[in-house]
């Protein structure tokens, strides 16, 4: 129930993640609290049949 509405907080935020789109070693978003959220390094998001980005400073995604 909990990560139902942290979705909906994220989607009102105007963050959405695509989970279902990336794989790998893609950063899990979802499980971030907010202060971690504000701050977050090496971001990455992976997708095995097209390739990987990594994010080399930080972003804040608040």
């Amino acid at each position: 129930m909990q990560d139902i509405q942290y979705k909906q907080l994220l989607h009102k935020l105007g963050i959405k993640v695509y989970s279902n789109e990336f794989d790998g070693f893609t950063t899990d978003f979802l499980r971030m609290s907010d202060v971690e959220l504000g701050s977050i390094e090496d971001i990455t998001l992976e997708n095995s049949n097209y390739g990987k980005i990594v994010f080399s400073q930080a972003v804040n995604l608040t």
